[in-house]
C-alpha cells in the first residue's frame, strides 16, 4: 500500500499497517521470536543461548535449586541425599572431625575420650602399663625385668660388633668399613706418614724418598717456588722477576692481579669475580671427589673412583687377599685361604711335587725327585730334561736350553722395538706402538699444542698457529670489535674506538632514532634516521598521533624500523637500538597522508617470539598493522607490493566475532559492521539486477611480512552465496570463494581491513584484525572466558564475589564434553585448575581462592583431546576475586601475566 505503515520486523515478517500482524517479540536473550526463556535457576537458557535449561543451579546431587552441598568430609550431603552433613567423617568416639583414634591397645583413645593412648595395655613383661620394652637386640628389658638394654657398638648398633680400629675409625660390624682400611698412607702403611708430595710422588714415611726431592721449578731449582706466570715467563722464586710483572692481566690492567682460572674465566683483580672452586685434587672447577675409599679420585687425579680400596675380589674395602697359593681367597670369594695349594702328598703348602718320572717326590715323601726313572735322553737318573721349547737338552744330549725372549718366554719371538719396548710375541704390544706421536710417527715430535691441535713434527702445522687471534698472535687476546676491526691485544687499537656515531664521535650516543637538530626552524621532532640523516616533521603538519609497540628477542640491537612517505619515499620516522626481550612503546606523530612501515632484523632471522603493532594513539588505539609473534624469519617485515596505510583511519571494521578469529575454514563468512550510507543505497525488495554494483564493502587480506596481499569488493548486486537479502548482505564475504590463484593461504597469520564504498567512492580503510584459516584448529577450537561486549555472560577482565553468585562463563565449543578453567598469579605456588562438564564455573569450591587478581584461561575437551593439543590454552583474561574467606594476598606482590607468552606483551 502506498504510504502504508507495514514493515519487515526482526523475524523477517511483514507486520503492522493493514497486515493485522504484530512484530515478533524478543526472547530473554534478545533474539526476536527466539525460544530462550528464564528457567527455574532464574537464568536465560534454551534457544540460542547454548545453555541447557536448569543446568546452572543444580546442587551437588543434581537437584535443581537443591540444598545439597559438599560438607567438611568432602561428601555431597544434605538436601535429598539422605546423608547428614559431616556424618561420614566422625572419629571413633563419634565426634565430627574429632581426633580420637584406635591406639595400639585396640582402644578408642585421645580426642574427647579422656583415655590416654596405649594406657590400657601391658608392657612386654606382661605388666599392665609397665615400662618394660623391647630393646634393639629384641630382648625385653627395663621395667620389672631387671634387664638393661644391650650396649651399642661404636656405630650405635645395640650388640653390634663394630669397634675403633688402629685408624681411630669405627669399622667392622655394620659400618661397611674394613678395619684399618681408612688410614693407609700412599705407601700402604697403616697410619703411615707417607703422602703425595708437590711432585706428585709418594714420599716420606717408609718410602725412603725425601718429599719434593724429585722435582725442580722452572728455574731449575729443586723444590724452588719459581713458576711460569700468566705472561708465559718463569718468575718468582730466585728468578728476581715479579710474577706477571711483564704484561697486563686478563682484565687489561697493567700488572693487574686478574687471571684466567682453570675454568677459563678472568677472575680476581679489578674483575670482581672469584676463581671457580677447587675440587679435592685442588683443581678449580674440577670434577674429582672423595670416593668410598676416602680417596680423592676422578677428574684429573688419574685414579678411578673406588679403585684404591678394592680387595683382590673387586669388593670395596673387602677383606679378600692373595694367599700363599697365589689365589684370591677369604672375604666374599668363598675360598678358604691356602686351601688350593696342598702338594701332591696332601701337605698344605708342602714342597712335594710330581717329578719327571710322574712320581710324587720330594717334600715329606722320602723320595728323591726323578730317582725312579730315566731322563729324557734315556739315561737313568740322567740330568737331561725337556725345556720350554719341548726339546731334550742338558745331560748327555750336548744341547743347551732354548733362550728366553725379552718377555722371559723361552724361544719366544718378543723383541725390543724402536720405542725401546719389549713388544710382539706374547706381550700383546704391537711393535713400535708405544712411541707413536699424535701424527702416528715412531718417536715423532708432533704433539697436542695449546690450541688443542696436532702440530709440529711431520704434521706441517706450526704449534699454536691455529689459535692465533685476529692480529696473528698465537693465543693472543685481540678480537674483532663492534666496529668490525681487529683491536685489543697487541694491536694497539682500543676496542670500538674506530666507529663513530652520527656526529662522528667514536662510540658516541648520537645513534639512529635519537634526537638531533636539523637546523630547520620549520620542523619539529628532529631525529637521526638509519642513514644518520637528521630529519624533522614540518611544524603544523603533525596531526596524527600513532604508537608503535615493539617486542624484541634476544638480540634487540638487531631490530630497527622506518616509516616512509608513500609519495616521496622520504623517511618520516625511524628507530633502532632496542633492549633485548623488552617491550618498547614509541610515540610517532605524522601528517595526514599515506605511509609504509618496514621493520628490519639485521641478522635475517626475524624477531623470535616478538613482533610489533602499529596503532593510533589511545587506550588502546585502533590497530593499523598487527604482527605480534609472527615475524619469525627474514630480514624485513612489510606489506607486499609496496603497500602501506593512510591517515586518518576510516570507520569500517569487522564485527567482534569475526575479528581475531584464528580458526576459519574455506567458505566461512567474514562479516563487517554495516554503515548507514551503504544501507541507504539498498533498493528494498529489489532484485540483484537493480542493486548497486558500486556500493558495498571492500575487504583487504594481507600478510604483514609480505608475500600475500589481496582485495575483494562485496557489492549489493551479488549474494556471494549468503542466503539472506537486505542491506547487510554485502557485509558478508565468503572466504576463498574466488579464483584459486588468489586464495588466502591456510595456517598463515594474516591481517584483514575493511573500507566502505558508496556509488563508486571509497572511504578510508578502517582498523586491522588478525585472522587465520586453520581447519585443524577449527575442528577443535581454542576457547576463553566470554569477551563479547554486552553479553550477559561477559567474564573477561571482570570482578567476581566468591560464593554462589560468582560465576564465570567461557565461549562454548560445539560438542565439547569438558572444560578446564586455570587460575594463576604470583601468590600461587601451582596453578589451580577446575574441570567442568559445562561451560560455566561457580566460584565456591573448597579450599577457596584468596582475594586477588588472577590470570584465567580455558581449554575445551573434544573428540578425545584437549583443543588443539595436550597443553594448548586460549587467550588469558584477568579476574579479580573479592569476598573470599581465604587469606588475602598482598596486592603489591602481584605479577601481571599477559597472553603473549613468554615475551613482554602488548596492551
Amino acid at each position: 500500500m502506498v504510504n502504508g505503515t507495514a514493515f519487515i520486523d526482526a523475524c523477517n515478517n511483514c507486520v503492522g499497517g493493514t497486515t493485522g500482524q504484530t512484530p515478533c517479540s524478543n526472547d530473554c536473550a534478545g533474539v526476536p521470536g527466539g525460544t530462550a526463556s528464564i528457567d527455574q535457576c532464574n537464568v536465560c537458557s534454551g534457544g540460542t543461548t547454548g545453555i541447557t535449561p536448569n543446568s546452572t543451579c543444580t546442587d551437588c546431587a543434581g537437584v535443581i535449586n537443591g540444598s545439597a552441598s559438599i560438607d567438611q568430609c568432602n561428601v555431597c550431603s544434605g538436601g535429598t541425599t539422605g546423608i547428614t552433613p559431616n556424618s561420614t567423617c566422625t572419629d571413633c568416639a563419634g565426634v565430627i572431625n574429632g581426633s580420637a583414634s584406635i591406639d595400639q591397645c585396640n582402644e578408642c583413645s585421645g580426642g574427647t575420650t579422656g583415655i590416654t593412648p596405649n594406657s590400657s595395655c601391658t608392657d612386654c613383661a606382661g605388666v599392665v602399663n609397665g615400662t618394660a620394652f623391647i630393646d634393639n637386640c629384641q630382648n625385653c628389658v627395663g621395667g620389672t625385668t631387671g634387664q638393661t638394654p644391650c650396649a651399642n657398638d661404636c656405630a650405635g648398633v645395640p650388640g653390634g660388633s663394630a669397634s675403633i680400629d688402629q685408624c681411630n675409625v669405627c669399622s667392622g660390624g655394620t659400618t661397611g668399613i674394613t678395619p684399618n682400611s681408612t688410614c693407609l698412607d700412599c705407601a700402604g702403611v697403616i697410619n703411615g706418614s707417607a703422602s703425595i708430595d708437590q711432585c706428585n710422588v709418594c714420599s716420606g714415611g717408609t718410602t725412603g724418598i725425601t718429599p719434593n726431592s724429585t722435582c725442580t721449578d722452572c728455574a731449575g731449582v729443586i723444590n724452588g717456588t719459581a713458576s711460569i706466570d700468566q705472561c708465559n715467563v718463569c718468575s718468582g722464586g730466585n728468578t728476581g722477576i715479579t710474577p706477571n710483572s711483564t704484561c697486563t692481566d686478563c682484565a687489561g690492567v697493567i700488572n693487574g692481579t686478574a687471571f684466567i682460572d682453570n675454568c677459563q674465566n678472568c677472575v680476581g683483580g679489578t674483575t670482581g669475580q672469584t676463581p671457580c672452586s677447587n675440587d679435592c685434587a685442588g683443581v678449580p672447577g674440577g670434577t674429582a671427589s672423595i670416593d668410598q675409599c676416602n680417596v680423592c679420585s676422578g677428574g684429573t687425579t688419574g685414579i678411578t673412583p673406588n679403585s684404591t680400596c678394592l680387595d683382590c675380589a673387586g669388593v670395596i674395602n673387602g677383606s679378600a687377599s692373595i694367599d700363599q697359593c697365589n689365589v684370591c681367597s677369604g672375604g666374599t670369594t668363598g675360598i678358604t685361604p691356602n686351601s688350593t695349594c696342598t702338594d701332591c702328598s696332601g701337605v698344605i703348602n708342602g714342597s712335594a711335587s710330581i717329578d719327571q718320572c710322574n712320581v710324587c717326590s720330594g717334600g715329606t715323601t722320602g723320595i728323591t725327585p726323578n730317582s725312579s726313572c730315566t731322563d729324557c735322553a734315556g739315561v737313568i737318573n740322567g740330568t737331561a730334561f725337556i725345556d720350554n721349547c719341548q726339546n731334550c737338552v742338558g745331560g748327555t744330549t750336548g744341547q743347551t736350553p732354548c733362550a728366553n725372549d725379552c718377555a722371559g718366554v723361552p724361544g719366544g719371538t718378543a723383541s725390543i722395538d724402536q720405542c725401546n719396548v719389549c713388544s710382539g710375541g706374547t706381550t700383546g704390544i704391537p711393535p713400535n706402538s708405544t712411541c707413536l706421536d699424535c701424527a702416528g710417527v715412531i718417536n715423532g715430535s708432533a704433539s697436542i699444542d695449546q690450541c688443542n691441535v696436532y702440530s709440529g713434527g711431520t704434521t706441517g702445522i706450526t704449534p699454536n698457529s691455529t689459535c692465533a687471534d685476529c692480529a696473528g698472535i698465537p693465543n693472543g687476546s685481540a678480537s674483532i670489535d663492534q666496529c668490525n676491526v681487529c683491536s685489543g691485544g697487541t694491536t694497539g687499537v682500543v676496542p670500538n674506538s674506530t666507529c663513530a656515531d652520527c656526529e662522528g664521535v667514536p662510540n658516541g650516543t648520537a645513534l639512529p632514532g635519537t634526537a638531533c637538530d636539523d637546523g630547520n626552524a620549520n620542523t619539529d621532532y628532529d631525529a637521526y634516521n638509519n642513514n644518520c640523516q637528521c630529519v624533522g616533521i614540518p611544524i603544523g603538519g603533525c596531526t596524527e598521533n600513532l604508537t608503535l609497540e615493539l617486542v624484541t628477542d634476544d638480540s634487540g640491537n638487531e631490530t630497527s624500523w622506518e616509516i616512509r612517505d608513500l609519495g616521496t619515499n622520504a623517511v618520516a620516522a625511524s628507530g633502532s637500538g632496542y633492549q633485548d626481550n623488552a617491550l618498547s612503546t614509541v610515540d610517532i606523530c605524522l601528517a595526514e597522508g599515506c605511509y609504509r612501515l618496514e621493520v628490519f632484523d639485521s641478522s635475517g632471522d626475524g624477531i623470535a617470539g616478538g613482533g610489533y603493532i602499529l596503532r593510533t594513539a589511545g587506550n588502546p588505539g585502533s590497530r593499523i598493522i598487527d604482527n605480534r609473534n609472527n615475524f619469525t624469519t627474514g630480514g624485513s617485515s612489510a606489506i607486499a607490493n609496496g603497500e602501506g596505510f593512510c591517515l586518518p583511519l576510516g570507520i569500517s571494521r569487522l564485527i567482534f566475532n569475526s575479528c581475531d578469529k584464528l580458526d576459519y575454514v574455506n567458505n566461512n563468512y567474514m562479516v563487517a559492521n554495516d554503515e548507514a550510507a551503504v544501507n541507504a543505497v539498498w533498493v528494498v525488495n529489489g532484485a540483484n539486477s537493480v542493486q548497486s554494483s558500486s556500493t558495498g564493502y571492500e575487504f583487504w587480506f594481507f600478510n604483514p611480512n609480505g608475500g600475500y596481499s589481496f582485495r575483494r569488493f562485496r557489492s549489493h548486486s551479488t549474494s556471494d552465496g549468503y542466503p539472506a537479502t537486505g542491506p547487510t548482505r554485502a557485509c558478508h564475504i565468503r572466504l576463498n570463494s574466488w579464483a584459486t590463484s588468489n586464495h588466502i593461504p591456510a595456517f598463515v597469520l594474516m591481517n584483514a581491513r575493511v573500507r566502505s564504498r558508496v556509488l563508486g567512492v571509497n572511504n578510508e580503510w578502517g582498523p586491522a584484525c588478525r585472522f587465520k584459516i586453520d581447519p585443524v584448529r577449527a575442528a577443535c577450537p581454542l576457547t576463553q572466558l566470554e569477551n563479547l561486549p554486552g553479553s550477559q555472560f561477559y567474564s573477561c577482565n571482570v570482578s567476581r564475589t566468591w560464593g554462589s553468585n560468582g560465576v564465570l562463563y567461557c565461549k562454548k565449543v560445539t560438542d565439547a564434553t569438558q572444560y578446564q578453567f586455570r587460575f594463576r598469579n604470583a601468590e600461587l605456588v601451582n596453578p589451580v585448575v577446575r574441570t567442568r562438564t559445562t561451560w560455566n564455573l561457580q566460584l565456591n569450591w573448597t579450599p577457596a581462592l584468596p582475594n586477588g587478581t588472577y590470570q584465567v584461561d580455558v581449554r575445551a575437551f573434544k573428540n578425545g583431546q584437549w583443543c588443539i593439543s595436550g597443553d594448548e590454552w586460549g587467550e588469558t583474561c584477568l579476574v579479580t576475586i573479592t569476598g573470599s574467606s581465604a587469606m588475602v594476598v598482598n596486592p603489591s606482590n602481584l605479577k601481571w601475566v599477559v597472553s603473549w607468552i613468554p615475551k613482554p606483551s602488548f596492551s
